[in-house]
């Protein structure tokens, strides 16, 4: 089965890139669900040659970038910055107009990078030797590996590495701005910056990704905020490659969408070469199928037309005929009887999921992935979602409920929310 998904292209090579190392995984997507075939970690060289090994060149990888300086923000955060610059926000000695934007202002949030740097980020995974379909800034998935409560006034999560802060910030649920911060300039940012931006952080509680006691300590030391610690969904390789599926890598924000770009050249090569590749699996597994059955008819006409098996059959007992009949009826009822079983597997658990949505939510997509479903809609207010997602907790058909991502918008010039969540069948 992994062969034959292979084979029809159903796959992604993703790359994660930090200054000096690398790690690079191949995800496929079948009907279990997605999951990790080869991984290979160490430098950039390590990877290309790796990467080479497994005759992946020709493919592409999707790049998840943790070295350019970028920003979110809301878009109305993004409409209230001064046209010539602020060191508060933007590296010191560069305007905004020196920044490129990353995602539409019609999706809810602005992402902003230096256009030298992403110049200078696609040129050197090019001397390396990779193709790069996507470059994706890795603060742009992180929110995705992160559990919100849309319930609290706001939340905070910091992720922390050996020489910068990573900060999401969130208020009821709802994503308002990404910053990364020197870790020298820590506590100028919560005690001046936030307030300022933030009137009300000193009350929101604060999340440290994947960190441990001693970080803890330190961070609430440089902050005077009370700290817990908190881990990430998944890999960030992992939510990059789901991401790809679930919602189509055209649409993930790139650092190199436009239409002149190497990176979307390559998304339209790519999507040929998946889609000729697609044509021609399907051609030899139909070709495979038509001769296996074509072998059976031969044997089984050569074998009834055997002149003693003839002989045999005109001899048989109507006692054996019976008996003969008797198998092939209690056969025909076990199949009727699996066949129901499958057609009824997802009836209960989808008619459940509808009897849970409260009065002001209605669902605009669901899929089901094996055990797993995939539900997105509106609701009118951020407290149906989470009634909603309670009812699904404690429902008897569902496990491991997660709400990936919740966004403030307008439907029919109507304020609502959009949600998007993830449930198992028990």
């Amino acid at each position: 089965m992994e062969l034959l998904e292979l084979l029809l292209g159903r796959f992604w090579w993703c790359l994660e890139y930090n200054r000096g190392h690398a790690r690079l995984a191949r995800f496929v997507h079948s009907r279990r669900g997605l999951h990790r075939t080869d991984f290979c970690e160490g430098t950039l060289e390590e990877c290309k040659g790796y990467l080479e090994f497994h005759k992946g060149s020709m493919d592409g990888v999707l790049v998840v970038d943790d070295t350019l300086p970028v920003r979110l923000l809301s878009t109305n955060e993004y409409a209230l910055l001064p046209a010539d610059g602020d060191d508060a926000v933007f590296l010191p000695g560069f305007a905004k107009t020196d920044f490129k934007v990353l995602v539409a202002e019609e999706e809810g949030f602005v992402g902003l990078c230096l256009d030298r740097s992403c110049e200078v980020l696609v040129a050197e995974l090019e001397r390396k030797g990779f193709a790069p379909l996507q470059v994706i800034p890795s603060a742009f998935l992180y929110p995705s590996m992160i559990s919100v409560q849309p319930d609290l006034e706001g939340e905070i999560f910091i992720r922390a590495t050996d020489t910068y802060y990573d900060i999401w910030i969130y208020g009821e649920g709802v994503f308002q701005a990404y910053h990364r911060i020197v870790k020298d300039r820590i506590t100028s940012f919560f005690n001046q910056f936030c307030p300022e931006h933030y009137p009300a952080v000193a009350s929101f509680p604060v999340r440290l990704l994947n960190g441990d006691t001693s970080s803890v300590d330190s961070l609430q030391k440089e902050i005077g905020l009370s700290v817990t610690i908190v881990a990430q969904k998944h890999d960030i390789l992992e939510s990059l490659a789901e991401d790809a599926w679930l919602f189509g890598w055209e649409k993930l924000p790139s650092l190199g969408t436009g239409k002149d770009t190497i990176p979307s050249k390559r998304l339209h090569e790519s999507a040929a070469f998946r889609k000729v590749l697609k044509i021609a699996g399907t051609f030899l597994a139909f070709s495979l199928a038509l001769v296996g059955v074509l072998g059976l008819f031969v044997a089984g006409y050569g074998f009834y037309t055997r002149s003693d098996r003839i002989d045999l059959e005109k001899k048989a007992s109507i006692g054996r005929e019976l008996s003969s009949m008797s198998e092939k009826l209690e056969k025909d009822r076990v199949e009727a009887e699996s066949l129901l079983r499958h057609r009824t597997r997802h009836a209960s658990p989808l008619s459940l999921l509808v009897q849970a949505l409260p009065e002001g939510m209605w669902l605009t997509r669901w899929d089901i992935q094996g055990g797993r479903y995939f539900i997105q809609g509106f609701a009118t207010e951020a407290q149906d979602v989470s009634i909603f997602l309670s009812r699904l907790e404690e429902s008897p058909a569902f496990t491991q409920v997660r709400l990936r991502t919740t966004e403030k918008t307008n439907w029919k010039r109507k304020p609502v929310v959009r949600f998007d969540l993830v449930a198992e069948e028990k």
